[in-house]
């Protein structure tokens, strides 16, 4: 439970990282 939770909020983590970058790439 615990891992599965720290492996989803890395998931999270990086997805936000990865749509900030595109984000700025557009703009």
């Amino acid at each position: 439970m615990l891992r599965s939770l720290k492996l989803n909020s890395e998931m999270t983590t990086s997805f936000c990282h990865l749509f900030l970058i595109g984000r700025s790439d557009l703009n």
